[in-house]
């Protein structure tokens, strides 16, 4: 009948798919903290002389594992999706830490554990909402198809935010240094021993590109295709029109400086007007039945007495 409670074995039965999946993931999971565990102490025997080279070489670590399955991904993407993928995870900052290969194996674990979530809820609610077991596990799926690449392009605005916020004093930095009387590649070099940041790292580059035999404009047009700041395009075009031009390069980055400092107050000022906006929504979700409750609750309660009596 329909009115009668799920038996026991319906529950396993719905629930044995989902436990299954997850059982997977959860393996998988384990797998790949034990070979990263075990190559970690390969690594500090091999430091101290305790165990040889070759068989730190030979564990395997969650990237390689990463890796292998990415690699096998990367043979049925075109090579210039994978070469835009590779300029992508430089302008996130992450290239040094994961490559293309790698990124495709993260892509496959996050849609296998989406699948399995998936599946896991729609196990739990087929037994009160009827069966959602298959709408679920695509959406966990696709969900987990998007989830790397859009954590990859929120990655990329931060760091160009952050790029852009350190830019003016950068800029107040190589303007001292010029005025001093040392060259711009020597200023910029100057710079990069005296700090680390996002924006450091990419000065690094430049001087990296220049010592490789890149023009100046050739390294300039690098970083900002690294970085895509406006900002900064618009600082290695004054440096390449000073030095195209025989002017004052101290002089344009000086005025440089100061419309950087202009655009960051108003875009400070942007997301000052934003603000009220923002703070709408968790004032109406959490705050405000939050205060209802605490203001009218005793009232209330006390209306509900009078008229019980």
């Amino acid at each position: 009948m329909s009115g009668e409670a799920p038996s026991l074995l319906d529950v396993l039965a719905s629930m044995g798919p989902a436990l299954a999946s997850a059982l997977s993931v959860l393996f998988f999971v384990v797998a790949v903290d034990h070979f990263r565990a075990q190559r970690r102490v390969a690594s500090r025997l091999a430091r101290f002389g305790l165990a040889p080279a070759e068989e730190m070489a030979s564990a395997p670590s969650g990237a390689d594992l990463l890796r292998r399955v990415g690699e096998r991904l990367a043979l049925r993407v075109p090579p210039d999706q994978i070469q835009r993928l590779r300029l992508d995870l430089v302008r996130a900052g992450v290239a040094d830490r994961l490559n293309a290969e790698e990124f495709f194996g993260l892509r496959a674990l996050a849609v296998v554990a989406g699948l399995a979530l998936g599946l896991t809820l729609g196990g739990l609610l087929a037994l009160f909402v009827g069966p959602s077991v298959f709408v679920l596990a695509v959406v966990g799926a696709v969900l987990g198809y998007v989830a790397p690449a859009r954590v990859l392009t929120r990655l990329t605005n931060q760091r160009r935010e952050t790029i852009e916020r350190l830019l003016p004093d950068a800029v107040d930095v190589l303007v001292v240094s010029l005025e001093a009387g040392i060259s711009f590649d020597m200023a910029v070099g100057s710079l990069c021993e005296r700090a680390n940041n996002q924006l450091v790292v990419e000065f690094r580059r430049y001087v990296a590109d220049r010592r490789l035999g890149s023009s100046r404009r050739e390294a300039l047009d690098g970083m900002v295709e690294r970085t895509q700041s406006a900002s900064l395009r618009r600082l290695a075009s004054a440096v390449i029109q000073a030095e195209e031009l025989g002017t004052g390069l101290a002089a344009a980055l000086r005025g440089q400086s100061q419309t950087l400092r202009s655009a960051r107050r108003l875009r400070a000022e942007e997301l000052a007007r934003q603000a009220p906006v923002k703070l709408i929504f968790p004032m109406v979700l959490f705050i405000l039945p939050v205060l209802f409750i605490v203001i009218i609750g005793p009232a209330l309660l006390g209306a509900l007495q009078i008229f019980s009596k």
